[in-house]
């Protein structure tokens, strides 16, 4: 096949999974159209799955999931596919242009390759078929297309399941993985899973703290710590207040806003803190700020 250009696409799916092993998933609810052309938002085409999953799945963690995770084997997750278009000279001199699955023409032609070499091992030697080698295809959902919220956090599930867990994206071995970087982030979810406010008065009084608050007024890493962990999961600190009579009264856009915030000084600040100037904090902090504000004159009015 004669290649004439490529132009890089991407689809993608996100909601909730099942696992049925460490390599396969079964997709039960969510949003976007595996199989629909270029859907995803260009903004993400060329960013890691890991960079936006918070930001993409905030809908499913606010409206379907419960914090505990009770659901054995069942957590969120982004499942991507990356097409390359390609325009060929076909048999009759026409150009032709298809969109190739990377990761599905890969597979069929390693197993091909597999298949063909067993093959001419099995008449050059008189293999029989049950010997003959064979390339395992993963299913729809893989371990190598998909991110689950336990390649992330499997401390957390690990505690809420009562089992082993390890990741099970081949990205994150943890073997391979930075082990800081890991630590932390685990360490981190926990923190904010374990110190959730239980009481009502005990949540508006985080907001009204974190409405005005400064850099200098933080006085241990531990209430840093606990201030990023409200801008960037902001929704999870409603979750026990939630009931039928409230949830759909709540405005979600402004806990969106500031998650948006909060992933933008997260980037830009918290992971180059010792590069930042305080004065370039607070004003972070103060855009935040007015955010968390207005969400809580929102809720003194709906979180009934």
């Amino acid at each position: 096949m004669h290649q004439e250009f490529l132009i890089s696409k991407a689809t993608i799916e996100f909601g909730l999974y099942k696992i049925v092993s460490s390599g396969e998933y079964v997709f039960k609810l969510g949003m976007g159209d595996f199989n629909k052309e270029a859907n995803i938002h260009p903004s993400y085409l060329y960013s890691s799955t890991s960079s936006f999953f918070q930001e993409i799945l905030f809908l499913h963690q606010y409206l379907f999931i419960d914090l505990e995770r009770n659901a054995f084997n069942e957590c969120l997750g982004v499942t991507r596919r990356w097409l390359c278009r390609v325009t060929y000279k076909s048999d009759d001199k026409t150009h032709k242009t298809v969109d190739l699955d990377i990761y599905d023409t890969i597979t069929k032609f390693v197993s091909n390759l597999i298949f063909g070499i067993s093959n001419a091992f099995k008449e050059a030697y008189s293999l029989d078929e049950d010997r003959l080698l064979s390339c395992y295809i993963a299913e729809k959902y893989n371990c190598i297309n998909t991110i689950l919220e336990v390649d992330l956090y499997p401390e957390f599930f690990k505690q809420q399941w009562g089992a082993e867990i390890q990741p099970l994206n081949v990205r994150f071995d943890k073997d391979y993985w930075d082990y800081n970087q890991y630590n932390v982030r685990n360490k981190g979810y926990l923190e904010l899973i374990n110190n959730l406010p239980k009481l009502r008065d005990e949540y508006f009084s985080m907001l009204e703290k974190y409405s005005s608050i400064k850099i200098e007024d933080f006085q241990s890493q531990q209430e840093y710590n606990q201030y990023v962990y409200f801008i960037t999961f902001p929704h999870f600190y409603i979750k026990n207040f939630l009931n039928s009579n409230n949830i759909f009264k709540i405005n979600l856009s402004l806990f969106k806003l500031i998650q948006k915030f909060g992933l933008e000084y997260v980037k830009s600040v918290d992971q180059n803190f010792d590069g930042v100037d305080n004065e370039e904090k607070n004003k972070n902090l103060r855009k935040i700020g007015s955010a968390i504000m207005k969400l809580r004159e929102h809720l003194k009015a709906n979180l009934v």
